[in-house]
């Protein structure tokens, strides 16, 4: 059972997380709270980003110069 809450806690905290990663790319700051893009500006690669990265069709070269230039 506790195996069991344990797995369920984890998929939300990975769902939750990946919400947050997403609203701050595609949402309006002054509704989330957070920095559009703050994460990239940071250096940190978020799940969005690094779907972006290895999807070529996504792949641009401004968010090439915005990653390496952290």
């Amino acid at each position: 059972m506790l195996g069991t809450l344990g797995r369920c806690g984890s998929a939300l905290g990975i769902a939750f997380q990946l919400m947050g990663d997403v609203h701050e790319v595609t949402g309006d700051s002054a509704i989330t709270g957070k920095d559009v893009l703050a994460d990239l500006r940071e250096g940190k690669l978020s799940c969005p980003f690094s779907l972006a990265w290895v999807t070529k069709r996504w792949r641009s070269d401004e968010l090439a110069r915005g990653w390496h230039n952290t």
